[in-house]
């Protein structure tokens, strides 16, 4: 019975097994990916260098009553106020800058604050691009104000550009 049971599931079998080998069946498997780039835009500027030119002698200018012009709440507001004074002791001398600023704040009697600025006006002129030279110049004054006089005195090129 065994044997019977047997030939008839290998009849059965090979017909099945046959038909599945007869069916081809073809699988096309696509993949694809895209990257994106964000377009950047890059500004890239020649760095200028201005010359600075003294416009007259040491000049004097006073706010009589620099609250009015700008209040302020706490002395950590003071710096604004120079500020503000400044900017219009520049305007009133036709100036682009102050040279050597100094300030003298005092109280009048009436409660009001007298701002004195001290200094020799100046304009910008001779706007020209930066050669190789003026950027190191300027490197190394950055690094002076940032205390890094040891390089300086080593003889670092503290600048990235490398000369052409």
């Amino acid at each position: 019975m065994k044997k019977f049971l047997y030939v008839i599931a290998v009849m059965l079998g090979l017909p099945i097994a046959a038909l599945a080998q007869k069916s081809n069946v073809t699988y096309t498997i696509t993949e694809s990916s895209s990257t994106f780039i964000e377009p950047t835009p890059v500004i890239v500027t020649t760095p200028l260098i201005a010359d600075v030119t003294i416009i007259g002698e040491k000049i004097t200018y006073v706010e009589p009553d620099a609250l009015k012009i700008f209040p302020i709440n706490d002395f950590k507001q003071l710096p604004q106020l120079r500020s503000v004074v400044v900017a219009r002791a520049i305007r009133a001398h036709n100036a682009d800058l102050i040279i050597g600023v100094s300030f003298d704040m005092e109280t009048t009697a009436q409660g009001e604050l007298k701002v004195t600025v001290t200094g020799f006006p100046a304009k910008y002129t001779n706007f020209h691009n930066a050669s190789y030279e003026e950027m190191r110049t300027v490197a190394l004054a950055k690094m002076a104000v940032n205390d890094e006089e040891k390089n300086i005195l080593e003889g670092e090129d503290p600048v990235i550009i490398k000369k052409q």
